[in-house]
């Protein structure tokens, strides 16, 4: 019919208000979907680690049960627990980790946190070096009996790590044992030595040191011994953090320290006892990393929003009408 106009091609190509209601919210649920996935897969990266982790702990609790009895008095767990992570765990090879089934291997070879209680006393010590890895199991079944402690690393006199010890919570005071060697450092009366007097008594460390020794590598290290080099892994330069980890800030952080808070100051840095359990390390450096993402994204989001707003061209009749131009066009209407 002439004179009528169909509006219907319009309709369909702009559509109705309802219409552009649900593409609006689809289009918002599109744009949280992605976001909502990453979420759940790092939530689940998380509980993964989590059980992964505590089943680990159960595993070390029944080893720890079987070296020392529940109830048997600290002093005692202290010593059995040493023998057994000096003489019992085993310190494999390269070519010996080679052979180890794939995520072992994988661990083993490209882990960066290194490896943790578990697999060590599943398979061995790091083929690296044993003695973090004895510290990190020997903490672990120390744990596992309700006895805190916390690792100590030996410098050598560039302030760069060589060794580590371990500072064991028991018989009242803060004693030194280091596991690798099989080493319980005491006195002559059986006092558990502490950190600050191996440091500045060096008889009392030389005394002790003598007697210890760690076992060879590969299927035969139990037919050879090593001792302990006490005059390389010594108390001079021993504290509860790594300075090698700050390159060449490390002699500046350490002589700020030690201006500021005197001979004290370079044990107030501590390493983080989560990062003896490499899992629990995964999670926190999984999590900072989605945290500080996120918040970057979103932080350049709203710049872009800003710029955005700032270089759009504003029309005359959206500019807002100031006070002084709002009285003018008043005065100008009052006298029409």
């Amino acid at each position: 019919m002439q004179g009528v106009v169909d509006f219907a091609p319009c309709a369909s190509a702009y559509g109705t208000p309802l219409d552009r209601v649900w593409v609006e919210s689809v289009n918002r649920s599109r744009r949280w979907s992605k976001p909502a996935c990453f979420v759940a897969l790092v939530l689940l990266a998380n509980a993964a680690l989590y059980f992964s982790a505590q089943a680990d702990s159960a595993f070390i609790r029944d080893i720890a049960f079987k070296i020392a009895p529940p109830g048997t008095p600290d002093v005692e767990v202290v010593r059995a627990v040493s023998r057994y992570v000096r003489d019992e765990i085993y310190h494999p090879t390269r070519e010996e980790v080679e052979h180890f089934p794939f995520w072992v291997r994988l661990n083993y070879l490209y882990n960066p946190f290194r490896i943790g209680p578990r697999p060590i006393l599943e398979y061995g010590t790091h083929h690296l070096g044993p003695c973090q890895s004895n510290s990190r199991a020997f903490m672990a079944l120390l744990a596992a009996h309700g006895i805190s402690s916390r690792m100590v690393v030996q410098h050598d006199a560039n302030l760069l790590g060589l060794h580590s010890v371990i500072e064991v919570d028991y018989a009242g005071t803060h004693g030194i044992v280091g596991p690798t060697n099989g080493v319980i450092y005491q006195h002559e009366d059986g006092r558990p030595a502490t950190l600050k007097e191996l440091h500045k008594d060096r008889d009392l460390f030389v005394r002790n040191a003598v007697t210890g020794f760690a076992y060879g590598w590969g299927p035969n290290g139990k037919e050879y011994t090593v001792p302990l080099p006490y005059d390389l892994y010594n108390f001079d330069y021993a504290y509860y953090f790594n300075y090698k980890w700050l390159g060449a800030l490390r002699w500046p952080a350490y002589k700020a320290l030690v201006a500021i808070w005197g001979e004290n100051g370079p044990y107030l840095p501590v390493r983080p006892l989560w990062y003896t359990y490499p899992k629990y390390t995964c999670m926190v450096v999984l999590d900072a990393g989605v945290i500080g993402a996120g918040f970057l994204l979103w932080a350049g989001r709203r710049l872009r929003r800003r710029f955005a707003k700032a270089t759009i061209p504003v029309k005359p009749a959206d500019k807002p009408i100031l006070p002084r131009e709002r009285r003018s066009q008043h005065e100008e209407l009052m006298h029409v």
